[in-house]
C-alpha cells in the first residue's frame, strides 16, 4: 500500500511539471493535454489579439500566463518592442478535483501593438474597441 502512494505521488509531479512546461497553439494544435494553450490573430498589421490560457493545475497563477503572453507577443512582433493593450489576467478554479484540491486556471488576454506597426496606441483602441 505505501509503494502504491509513492506511485502515485510520483505520476502526479510528473504529470503536474508536465502541465506547467507546455503551451500548444491552440488555433492550430487544439487545446493541450491539460487544456491550456494560445491564439493570436492579426488583426491589422502590427496589431495582434494574444489570449493565453494556462494548463489546469494545483499552482497555475498568472503570472506563468504572463510570461506566455509576453513571450508571444515578442515572437509576433519581432522584438520586445510592443505595447500592451487592454490586456485582462484573470484565475479560476476548474470544475476537477484531485485529493480534494480543486487545480486552477489562469489566463491573460489583450492586444499587442508592435513598434513597427505604424499606428498610435490611441488608434489601436478606437479600432479594437470598434463594433463589428
Amino acid at each position: 500500500m505505501k509503494r502504491s502512494w509513492k506511485l502515485v505521488a510520483a505520476a502526479f509531479t510528473v504529470l503536474s511539471l508536465y502541465g506547467c512546461a507546455t503551451l500548444p497553439d491552440s488555433a492550430r494544435e487544439g487545446s493541450g493535454l491539460f487544456g491550456g494553450g494560445f491564439s493570436d490573430s492579426e488583426v491589422r498589421k502590427g496589431l495582434f489579439r494574444i489570449d493565453v490560457k494556462s494548463n489546469v493545475a494545483i499552482l497555475a497563477d498568472v503570472s506563468s500566463a504572463r510570461l506566455s503572453w509576453k513571450l508571444r507577443a515578442e515572437q509576433l512582433c519581432g522584438s520586445s518592442e510592443y505595447q500592451e493593450l487592454a490586456v485582462n489576467e484573470y484565475s479560476f478554479d476548474s470544475s476537477l478535483k484531485f485529493m480534494g484540491l480543486a487545480p486552477k486556471i489562469a489566463g491573460v488576454s489583450g492586444y499587442a501593438l508592435c513598434g513597427s506597426a505604424g499606428m498610435s496606441a490611441a488608434d489601436a483602441i478606437a479600432l479594437v474597441r470598434r463594433p463589428n
